[in-house]
Formats: structure tokens, C-alpha cells, sequence
């Protein structure tokens, strides 16, 4: 009996050191749990809801001829930061959206405003607002007033003559025509060819032009009325159009009349025979030829040309005889010489003149002897 007790009592021994064990290890093993921080609120501080629509609803003016059927926050707002001075401060835009009905014809609008605000020490400090976009949400109901064909080609063609200045328009084909709105306002957007010719009062030439032009005509004061043309370019339509490179040109050619050589001749022998000298001496032209005739200068109005002339005119001629007497006669002298002269085209008078400038013997140009003194600058051949 006495054994079976010391046995009872080493295993009541070995059983509490086995729990006091476990419990020395366990509270060794068990970790020490950090404290439990508050989350911080991500964009704390922002401005209140109700706090920017008073703001915007203070600031905001109703247009004329709409009225006002709603206004909310979208709830979109920008977080940023923003320079004041020499400090970048924080700062936030919200976005308030306003519908309108405009009283003309009951469509509804939508437009997008931004209010700004930034922090000054702890207090939000409205700055501005600003429209973003606006959208058209409905559209009128009604038709638009009529408008045929032939009417809508006058009203092209007048509107892109004064838009596009110097332009005279030779004919207009509608391609397409779309009725369309602006706000109240109807339109029509249209496509058409339109054959025009430009003209250049400098370098004095007609070009015509091929052009694929977009249009809007609208509905304003009781009438259709051109708003604005642009031409098709390349696939894009240019709203200020550049007709010498943005149409298809279909030929050039000069306002300056043609002149033949012949009439050219007639022109300038007329003038060689109105040389004072000549005229008052009875000239008579017998030979009066064209040797040359210059490309057109001064923008096509200048033709420099160069003639051979033969002519006999009265002559007063002086001889000496054997005693020394003089004696004056009257004959009838015969020259010779290359004649310079221009014709010129007049604008004014729609006309081409002759214009003699000098003769010479010596075939020289610009040789500066007057045709009306034969005798300095033409080679005398004889008499009759």
C-alpha cells in the first residue's frame, strides 16, 4: 500500500509540472497586440453638397427667353492643389449640372459648371465657376418652313459670292440637304458643287473652279439667309476655305484681250504715222513691218515689239552751185530704219493703243532717237 502512495503521488507531480509548463510556454509564445489606430477619412474636408449649390444657385443668372427646371450636384469633384503666393495650397472643383427650357420653342438644355474652391487656413474659400459643356437634351417638334431647290441654290449662290470675295458663281448642284436645329433656330446643312470663277485684278486672269462646298442656311427674321460655307479638303471640311488650292481648277486664262500680229501692226504703224515730225512733212508709209515681238509684260498689259519701216516724206533740201549760191528745194526724201514700240491695254477704255518710242539705223535697241527727227536716226536712201 505504501508503494501504490508514492506512486499517486509522483504521477500528481509529474501531471501539475506538465500543466505549469504548458503555461510558461504559452504566455511566452502569445504576442502583444498593437493598438488599434482610427482610419484617417480620405478627402476630409470637402466642401458640403448643399453648401456649393447655394453658391452656385446665388451666382448663377438665368439667360433670357429660358427658364431654370433643375439644378444638382453631379457628384464629381476634383481634388488638387493650388498655388496662392509662394504656397500650393489645397484645393477642390465641383460639378454642378443646370437644366434650362428655353420659352421659344420648349427644348431643354443641360450645361456643366465647375465651382472652384480652395483652403485657406481651416475654411474652404469659394473662388470661381465656370461653364464646362453644354448639351442640347430635346429637340422642337416642328417642322421646318419650306424651302424648294431653286430657292436654296439663289440663296448659295449669293452667300458664297459674298463670303468669298471676287468669286462669281456659275452655277450650284445640291448634293444632299439635311434639316437640322440650332436650339430654336432651324437650318439646313447642305452639299453642293459649285463652278465659280476668280478673278485677279493684279496679275489680270480668270481661273475657273470646281469646289465641293458644306453650308448652313437658317431661319432667321421670317426669311432663309446664308450663315456660312466651307469647302471639302482633302476629306475634312475647312470652315474659311482657300479656293486657289482647296477647289479643282479647270482652266486659266487672261482678262487681257488676244492681239494678233496683225492687228498689232496696224496699231503701231498707225502711231509711227501720227509722229509729229512725220505728220507735218506729209509722210506716206510704204514699207511698215513686224521683226519682233516680246512675251507680255506688266501683268499681260505690255507687248514690246520691234519693225522695220520704209517711208518717203517732204524734205527741204539745200545745194550749192559752182559760184557759191545756195538754192532750197522741196523733194520728196526716202528713209529707212527699225522703228521700238509697245502696245499697251487699257482697263478703262477696253482697248489696246500703239506706242512708238524710238528709231534707229543701227538696229540698236532703245537707241533714244526721236521718230519725228528721221533725219538723226534713220538712214536716208534717196529721193523721189
Amino acid at each position: 500500500m505504501l508503494i501504490r502512495h508514492d506512486k499517486m503521488q509522483s504521477i500528481i507531480l509529474i501531471l501539475m509540472l506538465s500543466m505549469l509548463f504548458t503555461a510558461v510556454i504559452g504566455g511566452a509564445a502569445q504576442k502583444k497586440k498593437p493598438a488599434i489606430k482610427p482610419k484617417l477619412q480620405k478627402n476630409a474636408g470637402t466642401v458640403l453638397r448643399t453648401r456649393v449649390l447655394k453658391e452656385f444657385r446665388d451666382a448663377f443668372h438665368v439667360p433670357p427667353a429660358s427658364k431654370m427646371i433643375q439644378s444638382y450636384h453631379t457628384g464629381k469633384i476634383r481634388y488638387y492643389k493650388e498655388a496662392r503666393g509662394e504656397q500650393r495650397v489645397p484645393a477642390q472643383a465641383h460639378q454642378v449640372a443646370v437644366v434650362l427650357q428655353l420659352t421659344d420653342c420648349g427644348i431643354k438644355m443641360r450645361y456643366l459648371w465647375e465651382l472652384s474652391y480652395y483652403k485657406l487656413e481651416t475654411e474652404w474659400i469659394f473662388q470661381n465657376m465656370s461653364q464646362m459643356q453644354s448639351k442640347q437634351l430635346t429637340w422642337p417638334k416642328k417642322k421646318h418652313p419650306s424651302l424648294d431647290q431653286s430657292e436654296m441654290k439663289k440663296i448659295l449662290a449669293e452667300g458664297i459670292a459674298k463670303q468669298y470675295s471676287g468669286a462669281e458663281i456659275q452655277g450650284v448642284t445640291i448634293l444632299n440637304n439635311k434639316p437640322t436645329w440650332r436650339l430654336c433656330v432651324p437650318e439646313f446643312q447642305v452639299t453642293s458643287k459649285v463652278a465659280l470663277v476668280m478673278k485677279n485684278e493684279v496679275y489680270n486672269t480668270i481661273t475657273r473652279y470646281e469646289c465641293l462646298f458644306t453650308s448652313t442656311i437658317a431661319y432667321q427674321n421670317s426669311m432663309w439667309a446664308h450663315i456660312q460655307s466651307g469647302c471639302t479638303y482633302k476629306g475634312n471640311m475647312v470652315p474659311d476655305c482657300h479656293i486657289g488650292t482647296m477647289c479643282r481648277e479647270l482652266s486659266a486664262e487672261s482678262t487681257v484681250p488676244q492681239l494678233a500680229d496683225a492687228d498689232a501692226l496696224a496699231l503701231l504703224r498707225a502711231a509711227f504715222e501720227g509722229e509729229y515730225g512725220l505728220k507735218k512733212n506729209n509722210v506716206t508709209v510704204e514699207t511698215f513691218s513686224l521683226i519682233g515681238r516680246q512675251p507680255p509684260e506688266d501683268f499681260s498689259k505690255k507687248i514690246r515689239c520691234t519693225m522695220r519701216a520704209g517711208f518717203s516724206m517732204d524734205e527741204e533740201k539745200e545745194t550749192v552751185d559752182n559760184s557759191g549760191s545756195k538754192t532750197i528745194a522741196n523733194v520728196r526724201a526716202v528713209y529707212e530704219c527699225v522703228v521700238y514700240g509697245y502696245l499697251q491695254y487699257s482697263f478703262e477704255e477696253k482697248k489696246w493703243e500703239g506706242v512708238i518710242e524710238s528709231c534707229c539705223s543701227s538696229g540698236k535697241e532703245n537707241c533714244g532717237l526721236s521718230c519725228s527727227n528721221p533725219h538723226k536716226g534713220c538712214r536716208r536712201s534717196g529721193e523721189k
